[in-house]
């Protein structure tokens, strides 16, 4: 787990989209945007919760790393 978090942290700070930093928490509009996906299939798995996510007010927010951990489970799920 601690090796995992290590290589999510140096994955995003090795990391930039769009010639900016990819922030530690991001909203749905820039997860849809980093995943290149509409914000309406970005909330259809934010309320699944496939992508694990918390609310702040009436907004969803996505952690990086737990993004990184949806996008890596994706690649194993297709590689079997």
């Amino acid at each position: 787990m601690i090796n995992n978090i290590i290589q999510i942290n140096e994955r995003r700070f090795n990391m930039e989209y769009k010639d900016k930093a990819i922030p530690d928490i991001m909203t749905v509009s820039e997860v849809a945007e980093y995943l290149q996906i509409s914000e309406v299939t970005t909330y259809k798995l934010v309320h699944s919760g496939d992508i694990p996510s918390f609310k702040i007010g009436r907004s969803w927010r996505v952690k990086f790393e737990d993004l990184i951990i949806f996008i890596d489970k994706k690649k194993v799920e297709c590689s079997l």
